[in-house]
């Protein structure tokens, strides 16, 4: 494995202000992480913010708290959309526990 540290830029860890940075390989979006060998914590310089949103389903309620803010959560194992809400947590099927 070969580590090599940062140089060539003036680079300080945000968390304990060391200088002694590594490369420490890529995130999920193939973006440059390093790592402070003084504190270990990782960062990536330009960190994309909040990443892709959830849609919400206006048109679908939550039983249990009778929120809107719904968001697909997979099927289940017959097939039908499951749904959580974010606001409480709940999660179920269209069918079981979130009316139109």
């Amino acid at each position: 494995m070969n580590i090599k540290t940062i140089e060539d830029k003036a680079m300080k860890c945000k968390k304990c202000g060391g200088e002694h940075i590594i490369k420490a390989g890529l995130d999920k979006n193939n973006r440059q992480r390093y790592k402070c060998r003084d504190c270990h914590s990782r960062w990536v310089i330009n960190p994309k913010k909040g990443g892709r949103p959830q849609k919400s389903h206006p048109n679908v309620k939550c039983v249990n708290c009778g929120s809107s803010h719904l968001v697909k959560n997979g099927k289940n194992r017959i097939g039908n959309q499951m749904w959580k809400c974010k606001e409480c947590g709940t999660r179920g099927t269209f069918s079981n526990n979130f009316q139109k």
